[in-house]
């Protein structure tokens, strides 16, 4: 067995020099010579554009009527009006503000302190038939802990809304906050509810799943709910093993997942096989060409659950419900040939059959339970829950006090509207890095803060956000990068960017990144705010407490493979380039602070990705020119989330291996090392 050995200190260092940018998801890039094709391009994204300018318009209009309003009923139909249109006019506007709108049927709630007790990732991100995408990272993460955690108690309180409420409850996250639009008089019921969705504390619940191959074949139909009982799960299969019917001499090993899911929070697990295949084609009208859609399937088991309170009526016990999946892919994948359009050539798909079930269950006994289950296929599933409460949960919200704040506009930039114009011109140019520049510069030049203002030089451009804001605290420049990178803020194509100057964060930042800059700066000034009480635990002199970014260690491994093709028509011919994609092998860890739990606790996230070689290929045309190969890489996965504890001077180990038919198996440990108190 191969065992790598890396010792990780919980001490903070720099990770990255500049925030992460964002990439595209791969397919076939066309260049064509039509210019009617070309010409219907830009007119749909300039129409667009008109579209999303003319919408913020009306939505501005409805929140300006919201002041004359006479009765609550109106300022709530006004506001919904101005959400229906343009969602952006609210969520990019400040918590103060947005709570100053309309504070009787309005309020902001702060859940801060939930977010920064560790991320939430939601059951669908790696569960189902789809598996995680792991060619470009290993591993599905929640790069971002507002829209996990915020979302999901924005979620809960609509799906919460009982008849006695009115059914008016409506909520939405912006940033670290949760607004919430509701009838003047149902506010105490939503502050009731609030207190048992958006907490912290309140202990893990461990899972763990193991799939036991007896042998056995069972024409029983599936249950269709766990049905947990007291029990001892390493007892149960220890039995189950025993039962073995094909005799000694087989491999009874065991497929092991293990799982903690911290109160208040959703996570996952999976052990098995991504399987890429060739799913479909996306055809362009103009050229005829085909792009090749690749789609991944999971072959292995998967365990999620969600821990809480389900209702206020629930006991004082814990409640936790868990879903099961067990899928196994048939290979090789059937193959099939069609032809997508008369006149071209043929191009091949892959056909895959896939049996599968999932079973769901709950339960709220303090006790260990244990339910298992036969598959059709010679395997017994099973699955035990026990709690370790470790505190009651107690309610992390706070309500936003209302507050004018003016929403800044170009004209609060003086130079923005030249170098917008002079943006577009470089990015038609091809000049990306002097289209940031320009922006740059006018960002800097202004005096006056600026919150998530949206931003396109041109209609040929995509939207952007910029952000003038100073950071909290004496936060270096690298910081404050670092926690932007760990938040997945991601700059805007092609004349984004991220820089600190002076004390002052200056962003030209995607659209999807709003919220997760908002969790970077609330996670700054948190922070800052710890620094000047007592640490709750130190681990080196600098006074290392819980409230520090993200710990991380890898061993990885970077793999290149056929991922696509760039296609060019000149005078009838296609040419295809192959576009040369990475897999990252390996094995990665990132250790989550949890300060509302004892010092020292981490939610531990880690993700071990092994590539099956050879690559299988395909090779198919894409519906003009010669036939091309595709990679399809298969990836063997074990992703999941422990909760450990590292007291000062103590050592955590935390292990992932994968097991290898066809050779050793592949083995990585990190030890995670805490300092002594000086």
């Amino acid at each position: 067995m191969r065992r790598l050995l890396f010792i990780v200190t919980l001490c903070v260092l720099p990770l990255a020099a500049a925030c992460s940018t964002g990439s595209s998801a791969g397919g076939v890039v066309v260049r064509h010579e039509d210019p009617r094709v070309a010409a219907r391009d830009v007119e749909i994204r300039r129409a667009t554009a008109r579209r999303t300018a003319h919408a913020c318009e009306l939505a501005r209009a409805s929140l300006a009527r919201v002041a004359n309003a006479k009765a609550p009923t109106e300022r709530r139909a006004a506001i919904m009006r101005a959400w229906k249109l343009a969602s952006s006019v609210l969520a990019d506007q400040r918590s103060e503000a947005l709570a100053a709108i309309a504070p009787d049927v309005l309020r902001v709630y702060d859940v801060g302190e939930m977010i920064a007790d560790g991320p939430n990732v939601p059951r669908g991100t790696v569960f189902g038939m789809l598996a995680p995408d792991l060619r470009a990272t290993p591993g599905m993460r929640d790069e971002s802990g507002a829209p996990g955690v915020a979302r999901r108690v924005a979620r809960l309180l609509r799906e919460s809304d009982p008849d006695a409420w009115g059914g008016a409850t409506f909520a939405f996250a912006a940033g670290e906050s949760v607004v919430v639009l509701q009838d003047p008089a149902h506010f105490a019921d939503v502050e009731r509810t609030l207190d048992r969705l958006a907490t912290v504390g309140g202990g893990v619940a461990h899972v763990r799943l193991a799939v036991v191959a007896t042998g056995a074949r069972h024409t029983v139909a599936t249950p269709s709910e766990l049905n947990f009982e007291p029990g001892e799960f390493d007892a149960v299969v220890d039995v189950l093993r025993n039962r073995d019917q094909r005799g000694p001499s087989i491999d009874t090993r065991v497929v092991r997942v293990d799982l903690d899911v911290p109160y208040g929070r959703e996570r996952s697990a999976i052990r098995g096989e991504q399987v890429s295949y060739l799913q479909d084609f996306d055809v362009d009208v103009g050229s005829g060409l085909a792009d090749p859609r690749i789609g991944t399937m999971l072959h292995g088991a998967a365990v999620a659950g969600v821990f809480g309170a389900a209702d206020e009526s629930e006991s004082s016990n814990p409640h936790f419900e868990v879903d099961v999946e067990w899928s196994r892919v048939v290979l090789p994948i059937e193959e099939f040939t069609t032809t997508l359009a008369s006149n071209r050539n043929p191009v091949r798909i892959q056909i895959p059959a896939v049996r599968a079930l999932r079973v769901s269950g709950a339960t709220n006994s303090g006790a260990e339970q244990v339910a298992h289950f036969p598959t059709w296929d010679g395997h017994e599933l099973v699955v035990g829950v026990a709690f370790d409460p470790a505190g009651e949960p107690r309610p992390a919200w706070t309500r936003v006090a209302p507050g004018f704040e003016r929403q800044a506009t170009v004209s609060d930039v003086p130079l923005l509207d030249d170098a917008l114009r002079l943006a577009a011109l470089h990015v038609e140019a091809g000049v990306p890095s002097r289209a940031a520049l320009e922006v740059h510069f006018a960002l800097a030049s202004a005096e006056a803060p600026v919150w998530r203002m949206r931003v396109r030089p041109s209609a040929e451009t995509d939207e952007g956000v910029l952000v003038r804001w100073p950071v909290s605290g004496d936060a270096s420049k690298s910081d404050v990068l670092e926690a932007l990178g760990d938040a997945g803020v991601a700059q805007a194509p092609g004349y984004g960017f991220v820089d600190v100057e002076d004390g002052v964060l200056l962003a030209c930042i995607d659209v999807e990144s709003a919220d997760a800059l908002a969790t970077a700066i609330g996670a700054i000034a948190r922070r800052a705010r710890a620094t000047r009480a007592p640490p709750a635990a130190t681990f080196d002199r600098d006074g290392l407490d819980m409230n520090q970014p993200v710990l991380s260690a890898s061993a990885t491994s970077q793999i290149a493979f056929v991922q696509d093709f760039d296609l060019e028509v000149a005078r009838g011919l296609a040419i295809a380039d192959p576009v040369i994609g990475t897999i990252l092998e390996g094995a990665t860890v990132r250790a989550f602070p949890v300060p509302s739990a004892s010092p020292g606790t981490f939610d531990v996230e880690i993700t071990h990705s092994v590539l099956v070689r050879p690559i299988p290929t395909i090779e198919t045309s894409l519906s003009r020119g010669g036939p091309v190969t595709i990679q399809l890489p298969r990836m063997r996965l074990h992703t999941t989330w422990r909760r450990v504890v590292v007291e000062p001077g103590g050592v955590v180990s935390v292990t992932s291996a994968i097991q290898d038919p066809s050779a050793e198996p592949d083995a990585h440990e990190f030890m995670l090392r805490g300092l002594p108190r000086q």
